[in-house]
This record gives C-alpha cells, sequence and structure tokens, in this order.
C-alpha cells in the first residue's frame, strides 16, 4: 500500500524525500573536539501565542533582531507530551508511541527514553542540562537506577509531576534529590530555572567544554495545583466551554510584574467569537458564540498569561549576558520555540489548544547562532520535529534511530531557501483526532469523523471560510489527501516531503 500511495505522489508531481542542501555537520570537521563544537541552548515556554510575542521587548532586541524568524512553524501535536516528546524523540506520535498526556495513548511511559536527543549529544561529549518541565507523567520513579535523572543528562533539574505546573511549591529533582521549592518571592519557578541556567552556563564555560542545556519554562501555561478548587479569584473561571474548564488557575506572574498590564485584553482578530460556522466540522458548530463571562475571564487569563512571560523575557537577557560574560555568546545557537499554541476565542474555542488552527498548532520559532542571518524572516513550513534533527546536526551528533524532521541549518545559512515543502500534523486516533497537512499556502485537515477543513493561509489567514466543498479545490484536495495518506505510516526520511507541485485552484 505504501509503494501505491508514493507512486499516486509521483503523478501528482510530489517528490518524496526529495535531496536538501547539504547541511551543517555535512560540511563540519569530522576530526572536532567537543570543546571546539558549538553550544546549543533551546529556551522553551509552555502554550504561548505567537502574537503575545510583541509584548517580550528583550526578546525582540536580542534574538529576533539578531536572529532569523521561522513564521510557519507547526507542531505535529499541539499538546504538551506529544509535542515534547517529539522534540526529545525527533519522531512523530506514530512512530514514538507518544499520542496524548495519559496512558494508555501517551504520557511519558510511552516515550523510549534510551534513545533521546539528550542520550546522543551526551554520547558525542557534550555537557547537557534539562530545566523545568519535562513529558507528562515523569516523577522520576521510571529511573531508580538513577535517583530519577532520565539517560543522557549530565545535569538534571527537571520538574516533578504532580507539582510541575506549580509556578510556587513545586518539587525540582536536581540531580538525584528532590527539592521541595517554596512560596517566597526567591522560590518563582521562572526565575530559579533561569538562575540555574547562568550556573550551569558558568560551570561549562569553566570546564572549557561544549554544552546543550534545554530550559523549558512553566509560562504562560495556567497553574495546577493538586486538590485546588481551579478558582483564585471569585468570577476568574466563568462559562467556559474548554475540557480544561476546571483544572487550574490562570498563570501566576512574578510578584514584581503583578498588575504590569491591568487591563489589557485577548486579541480580537476576525476569528474571535465567530460569527458564521457553519464551513466548520461539528465539534465548533455546536458551540454557541461566547457570552460576556467567557470573554472576561478570557481576558483575565490573557493580562496573567503576558506578566508571566515578562519573566522569561527577563530571563533571556539573563542567559544571553552570561554567555556574553563567559565569552560564549559568539559560539552558542540559541532557539526558542513554544511546545504548542493557544486558542483564545477563535472560531468560539475557549482557552485551548490540541486544535489544528493557527493559533493552537503554528507556534514561535526564532533560532540565533554563528553564521544565522539576523533579523530574517523564513516563510518555508517547517516541523517541531525539525528541532532534534536541526540540533543533532549543529552539535555533529548521531541519532540513534532514523529521525522523522530535517535540519534547518540550510535556512540558518540562507532564509530565502524554498523547498516547496509540506509538513504534516497528527493527533489522537479517537474521534477527536485528526490528521493534517501544511504546504504552500495551504492548511487541510481531515478528522477522524469523516469532516475535512481546507485554508488558503494567504488569502484567508484567519481561517474564516473553508474550502473543503468548493468544486474548485476538487484536485487540490485530492492531492493535499495523498499527502496525508503517505504520511499516515512513514518512517525517518520518508516523512520529510519537498519539491511539492500544487494542483492549481
Amino acid at each position: 500500500m505504501k509503494k501505491k500511495i508514493l507512486s499516486a505522489l509521483a503523478l501528482a508531481g510530489v517528490f518524496v524525500g526529495v535531496a536538501v542542501p547539504m547541511s551543517h555537520a555535512q560540511r563540519s570537521k569530522p576530526t572536532q573536539a567537543p570543546s571546539d563544537r558549538p553550544n546549543i541552548i533551546t529556551i522553551m515556554t509552555d502554550d504561548q501565542d505567537i502574537a503575545s510575542l510583541k509584548y517580550m521587548p528583550r526578546l525582540k532586541r536580542l534574538l529576533i533582531d539578531q536572529g532569523t524568524t521561522f513564521t510557519n512553524h507547526t507542531v505535529v501535536f499541539p499538546l504538551c507530551c506529544p509535542s515534547r516528546s517529539g522534540y526529545l524523540s525527533g519522531q512523530v506520535g506514530h512512530n514514538n508511541n507518544v499520542r496524548g498526556n495519559t496512558p494508555p495513548e501517551g504520557g511519558y511511559g510511552n516515550l523510549d527514553w534510551t534513545d533521546t536527543l539528550p542520550v546522543w549529544l551526551s554520547a558525542s561529549g557534550y555537557a547537557t542540562d534539562h530545566l523545568g518541565k519535562y513529558p507528562n507523567g515523569y516523577d522520576g520513579s521510571q529511573h531508580p537506577e538513577s535517583q530519577g535523572v532520565p539517560p543522557g543528562w549530565t545535569d538534571w533539574n527537571g520538574a516533578v509531576d504532580p507539582t510541575t505546573y506549580e509556578f510556587y511549591h513545586y518539587v525540582l529533582n536536581e540531580d538525584g534529590t528532590n527539592v521541595k521549592h517554596g512560596a517566597s518571592e526567591e522560590d518563582y519557578q521562572t526565575d530559579v530555572l533561569t538562575g540555574k541556567a547562568t550556573d550551569f552556563i558558568k560551570k561549562s564555560s569553566d570546564d572549557d567544554k561544549s554544552f546543550f542545556l534545554d530550559v523549558a519554562y512553566l509560562a504562560p501555561h495556567w497553574e495546577f495545583r493538586p486538590g485546588s478548587t481551579g478558582t483564585v479569584n471569585p468570577g476568574d473561571i466563568e462559562g467556559l466551554n474548554s475540557p480544561e474548564d476546571i483544572l487550574g488557575n490562570p498563570p501566576v506572574p512574578a510578584p514584581r510584574h503583578v498588575g504590569m498590564f491591568e487591563g489589557l485584553k485577548a486579541p480580537h482578530t476576525p476569528s474571535y467569537d465567530e460569527k458564521d460556522v457553519s464551513d466548520k466540522p461539528g465539534f465548533v458548530q455546536s458551540t454557541d458564540p461566547m457570552s460576556d463571562a467567557q470573554k472576561r475571564t478570557i481576558d483575565v487569563w490573557y493580562q496573567r498569561r503576558i506578566e508571566s512571560l515578562q519573566a522569561v523575557d527577563e530571563g533571556i537577557a539573563k542567559i544571553l549576558g552570561t554567555l556574553a560574560d563567559q565569552g560564549e555568546l559568539d559560539n552558542t545557537y540559541i532557539i526558542f520555540v513554544a511546545d504548542n499554541g493557544w486558542m483564545q476565542g477563535e472560531h468560539r474555542l475557549s482557552l485551548q489548544k490540541i486544535r489544528a488552527y493557527r493559533e493552537s498548532s503554528t507556534v514561535p520559532l526564532i533560532i540565533r547562532g554563528p553564521g544565522v542571518a539576523r533579523g530574517a524572516t523564513v516563510t518555508d513550513p517547517t516541523s517541531s520535529v525539525d528541532i532534534p534533527a536541526t540540533i543533532a546536526d549543529l552539535a555533529g551528533a548521531t541519532a540513534g534511530h532514523p529521525l522523522d524532521g530535517m535540519s534547518l541549518a540550510p535556512y540558518l545559512e540562507d532564509a530565502s531557501t524554498k523547498l516547496k515543502r509540506a509538513v504534516f500534523l497528527e493527533t489522537s486516533t479517537d474521534d477527536a483526532g485528526y490528521y493534517g497537512v501544511r504546504v504552500g499556502r495551504w492548511r487541510y485537515i481531515e478528522y477522524n469523523t469523516g469532516e475535512s477543513e481546507l485554508y488558503d493561509q494567504i488569502a484567508d489567514p484567519w481561517e474564516l471560510e473553508s474550502l473543503h466543498a468548493d468544486p474548485s479545490t476538487k484536485d487540490l484536495v485530492a492531492q493535499l489527501h495523498d499527502l496525508i495518506e503517505s504520511f499516515r505510516g512513514c518512517a525517518g526520511a520518508d516523512c520529510v516531503v519537498t519539491g511539492v507541485r500544487l494542483a492549481k485552484v
């Protein structure tokens, strides 16, 4: 069946696994010592929407203006555990066995942690340190032989479930010892992680060893305290239509940022509380227009989301400042990315993710580093599983299995590179799940219910009118369907599709 699908794609003018420009690693000297290789830092936020970047001036000055921004970066499965597992494994859910936050479809226990990015990097001589959130379900019990430290991490400061989603009163496994953090201002989770990040940079610099630092901030994710009722102040949680209705509180800003954006309201884009949803699948059509209470709740959460990101913005400046002080900045790649996006009333959907819509599945990605163009923009679609492929490439490390993404090094060297690439989405296998493809100007989704959506991302960036049933798109839909079929069982290079020529509409 696989060969038939690939033959059909070839007839349609789609080239699967077309060669891309030679990667950075292929041009690197094979005799490089670990200390001569570049340092790599990833900074990941949780549930961050693209629009919120404008409230992070340090990020703009230090990363956006000094690096390359990827404007069409797609998360394969826009949910915490599947996204982060893809980032660690370089594989999509049907290959790494993580298609949800909890068993049996997902959770950290489903991931093969013996064959992940930190394992490859440490084997190649890198010092490695993880700070903060790990895939859902990590509590240390999975690694009794190493006091809770997963393989591959030479240093470890992982947030321990079920306290991961607390800005205070959380537990970090710090190199094998569970440390309870309290309620003082100094315990604010974002600031603690930033302090540990700068300490690791100083230590690694002193050791004259190339390093990989993975900083996973909780902000701007909502806070969940085990046993809490889900409300902070009366009226904060009103009339939501999300599965997370009673799961948590709005994000908690650092004390110095509380009220900094008093009165700020969520973006009212053209899709906000969309009036006509007759072109949408049933789960949207069955959603009522938003009430005033829902809108007030969204605004409360949005203000606190933006306030919680201020400590992250400060953390970015401190991390880069430490790199500069240690003489490491010019030899360090910094990758800023979110695990998934966040919906704030678009298409009537309140405070949720997972969806294929742009606010949920398209996330910030900015890369700064040696030779990376400054202030550049890449518009080609890219995929979340490209991140580990890119890191392994830049580090000269070898993955333990075929990767489902491609290195982004060609774009870092020339932001104008155009590969005509198709990137894919997949979620759960139940009725709420879907497969999708993002290619050229199009986003096409097929739901497990048999419904579908097609959007022109240039003419209709807010996804107001699905064209899946338009007679003029019949040939295009058939071609996009074949692309999705090629992805359903792909592995490794077969998951990287470039050179796509689309049917005209």
